[in-house]
C-alpha cells in the first residue's frame, strides 16, 4: 500500500468496486474480463487499465451528466420564457390600455394645470399694473 501522498488517492481510487445488478461481477471485474483499446495499446496490466477504464467511465459519466444538466437547463430556461409570455399576454396586455390612458389623463392633467397656473400668474400681473 501506498504511503500517504499523491498516490492514496489514486489506489483508493483503484480499490473502488460497485456492484452491477445485472450481472453478477463488479466493475474492476466487468473491465478485467472486457479486451480494452488502452491495454492493447500500452501493453500495461490489467490492475492499471481497470483503473483507467474505471476513470474514463467516471469522467465520461461526469460528461453525460453535464450534458442532461445543460438539457435541463435549456428546457427550464425555454419553459420559464413561455411562462413569462402567458403572463404578459394573460395579465399585462389587457390592463396595457387601461394603464396607458390613466397615463395620458395625467400629462392632460398636468398641462391643464400649469396652464392655468399661467392664465392665473397672467392675470396677476394684469392687476399689479
Amino acid at each position: 500500500m501506498y504511503r500517504y501522498r499523491q498516490f492514496t488517492v489514486s489506489q483508493k481510487l483503484m480499490n473502488l468496486s460497485f456492484k452491477n445488478d445485472d450481472i453478477g461481477y463488479t466493475t474492476r471485474q466487468q473491465d478485467e474480463l472486457l479486451p480494452s483499446i488502452s491495454s492493447q495499446q500500452t501493453k500495461r496490466s490489467p490492475k492499471h487499465n481497470s483503473h483507467y477504464t474505471g476513470c474514463q467511465r467516471m469522467y465520461q459519466k461526469a460528461f453525460s451528466h453535464s450534458d442532461t444538466f445543460n438539457q435541463e437547463f435549456e428546457h427550464s430556461r425555454k419553459y420559464v420564457d413561455q411562462k413569462i409570455q402567458f403572463l404578459l399576454k394573460q395579465h399585462i396586455e389587457p390592463v396595457k390600455d387601461q394603464v396607458e390612458d390613466l397615463i395620458q389623463k395625467e400629462i392632460n392633467r398636468q398641462v391643464y394645470n400649469k396652464q392655468k397656473q399661467a392664465n392665473i400668474q397672467q392675470y396677476l400681473k394684469k392687476l399689479h399694473k
